[in-house]
Order: structure tokens, then sequence, then C-alpha cells
């Protein structure tokens, strides 16, 4: 999977939950993503995110600052 098409699904994750609070739909975003993306697609994102590769809107940028371990 490409980091275009991560980025796509992740943003319309978001878009999906535009009707909550970024910070409450950024959760939900990011327990989806937990829940449902592989190992792989997750550690992908989190290198697009650190390289700053992709493009992630507002909610899920929050969503995989989530994700991100501590």
């Amino acid at each position: 999977m490409s980091v275009a098409d991560l980025e796509r699904m992740a943003n319309q994750i978001a878009l999906n939950q535009s009707y909550l609070p970024d910070d409450e739909a950024a959760t939900v975003v990011a327990t989806h993503i937990a829940a449902f993306w592989t190992p792989g697609m997750r550690r992908e994102l989190a290198e697009a995110v650190d390289s700053g590769t992709i493009q992630l809107n507002e909610v899920a940028r929050l969503a995989a600052q989530q994700l991100q371990p501590a």
C-alpha cells in the first residue's frame, strides 16, 4: 500500500467524523486505525508523518499523533 493510499484513507476516516469536535473525532479515528489497520500500515503512516511526506487534515494529523508511542 502506498503512502498516498494511507493519506487518502486517514483523511476519509477523519472526514467521516466531521460532526464531532476535532479532539473527539481524532480519538475515534485513532481507535479505528488501531483496530483495523495492520501494524505495517500504522508503521508506514507514522514514518510518513515523521518525515513530512504525507498531508493529513487536522483531525487525521491529531489521530496520527495519538497513535505515536509516548
